[in-house]
């Protein structure tokens, strides 16, 4: 493992702030790039259903000699049916779910934290002081560009 010299924790420290000033003031410009990228998935999606209804109708119309509205219809009811049943079971293991994902999360930070404190007390008292003022700067900077 590398040893991190005190410049070398500094300096990413101060890397850490200035990415998040960077992603304060542009926010608005990531946030119109991430709801670019999220339409562009659902559209993808859209197509990707529109296709495999397009083949399930005409496998349909073409086995069961039925017509365009009946094989719609057969569709749609059986999309509605699937969907409720996982709903249904969705709705039933959403409590367990939640239980088991919120003991992870607790297990994952306070793995986190043992590490973090661990790295804070083996740092000297120097470094510890030119932290504290880091971050003391930084959150002051972060706290005159949100006002």
């Amino acid at each position: 493992m590398i040893e991190k010299t005190d410049s070398r924790v500094l300096f990413g420290l101060g890397i850490k702030f200035v990415l998040v000033y960077i992603i304060l003031l542009m926010f608005d410009v990531l946030l119109d790039g991430l709801m670019a990228l999220f339409d562009f998935m659902i559209e993808l999606m859209h197509i990707l259903i529109e296709i495999v209804e397009t083949v399930a109708e005409e496998g349909l119309e073409k086995f069961l000699h039925t017509g365009h509205q009946q094989s719609e219809m057969i569709i749609l009811n059986s999309a509605l049916i699937v969907s409720g049943i996982f709903a249904y079971y969705f709705i039933k293991a959403l409590p367990h779910l939640i239980v088991v994902l919120e003991q992870q999360l607790l297990k994952k930070l306070r793995g986190y934290w043992a590490g973090q404190l661990m790295e804070w007390q083996l740092h000297s008292i120097w470094l510890q002081l030119k932290l504290t003022l880091i971050y003391i700067v930084g959150f002051s900077g972060l706290i005159l560009l949100l006002g």
